[in-house]
């Protein structure tokens, strides 16, 4: 439902409160509307056949405008308060919907949450517009901008979660943990299968090096919805950094399992193979995962397959890997790459 058909609705609405307000002026006034002589039209003339029936001479009736003041005034303040009433409820169904929205996403049925979620932004135009430039300035990297837009959101309808979601994931951003924790719980205290901010969370404790945590955080997202190949692997990733690698790999197979496409899990695997010495199982890994990958994540996975090389004492191998990295490394981010090329040409294995 967009914005005109809530208009036309409102409109449609004060008409209806308007007649029954005012119906009889009305018909009054379409009668005296019907007695009106147009020009060129001819009267047509009729006979009573009994010319001794007694006719009754019509009454007259009273004008609209002939009304006593006070009672027509009257129905002037019942029409602008049955109109303020009605505009009151239009402003108040949104939020309604919004919590109507939680409770089908709790439920479990996504898609009528989505639907309920943005017909409530019909119904309130400043929500829509805060909501839409949380998301957007999210997508554009502008964190502040979405915070403050994701904010604005959230004091016009507190119980709105994908704004705290969205504000969380900004605050995440720019590294403000303590606050992106608090905004990912109050995304599940109102949706508590919102398995966006139990993967959010887990990322937040990642960067914390609070492994444990971190994996706690995934296995909940992953009891909720069992098909989301971004909790396998986070939660591999974890294992990984918490130097089990030998539980990391089910998770990363099984997010290829879910993904086959999903390059991040042939990465996954190629750490972790890697880790225990399987040197060949991670070079291949590594290379299904520069397959897959976009551009800008080749340069690391080429540097990650040079030292793999060197560790297995290829390093002609490990030179053309990391030949390929710097080549690749277009945000200078891997300058670790440049020094490991050096110590292959020299025969020194990459720790």
């Amino acid at each position: 439902m967009n914005s005109a058909t809530i208009i036309v609705g409102l409109g449609f609405l004060f008409v209806v409160v308007a007649f029954f307000l005012f119906k009889s002026q009305i018909f009054i006034l379409l009668n005296r509307l019907a007695k009106i002589q147009f020009r060129g039209v001819k009267k047509l003339q009729y006979t009573d056949q009994d010319m001794d029936e007694d006719i009754e001479p019509e009454l007259p009736i009273q004008s609209w405008l002939g009304l006593p003041n006070e009672k027509f005034i009257g129905r002037i303040v019942i029409f602008v308060i049955l109109s303020f009433l009605i505009f009151i409820i239009f402003s108040s169904f949104s939020g309604v919907l919004v919590q109507l929205g939680n409770a089908e996403f709790s439920a479990g049925y996504e898609k009528f949450g989505i639907a309920t979620y943005n017909l409530a932004l019909e119904f309130d135009q400043d929500l829509k517009e805060a909501v839409n430039n949380c998301y957007a300035y999210n997508t554009q990297q502008q964190y502040e901008l979405a915070i403050s837009s994701c904010s604005k959101a959230i004091e016009i309808d507190p119980n709105y979660a994908a704004a705290y979601a969205r504000r969380g994931y900004a605050y995440l951003n720019l590294q403000k943990y303590d606050l992106a924790i608090a905004d990912f719980t109050k995304d599940i205290q109102l949706i508590p299968v919102a398995t966006r901010s139990y993967l959010n969370r887990g990322t937040v404790y990642m960067q914390q090096n609070q492994y444990d945590l971190a994996i706690a955080e995934f296995t909940k997202s992953m009891s909720i919805n069992p098909k989301e190949p971004q909790a396998w692997l986070n939660r591999g990733l974890a294992y990984i950094q918490n130097g089990q690698s030998d539980l990391a790999i089910p998770d990363c197979q099984k997010a290829i399992e879910l993904e086959e496409k999903y390059w991040n899990a042939y990465f996954c695997l190629g750490l972790a193979f890697s880790n225990q010495g399987k040197y060949e199982l991670a070079i291949t890994n590594f290379n299904k995962a520069i397959e897959r990958a976009p551009s800008a994540k080749a340069s690391s996975l080429y540097c990650l397959q040079g030292a793999t090389f060197t560790k297995m004492g290829n390093f002609e191998s490990a030179i053309t890997a990391f030949e390929q990295g710097v080549k690749t490394d277009v945000t200078n981010e891997n300058d670790w790459c440049k020094t490991a090329l050096d110590n292959a040409r020299q025969g020194i294995a990459t720790p």
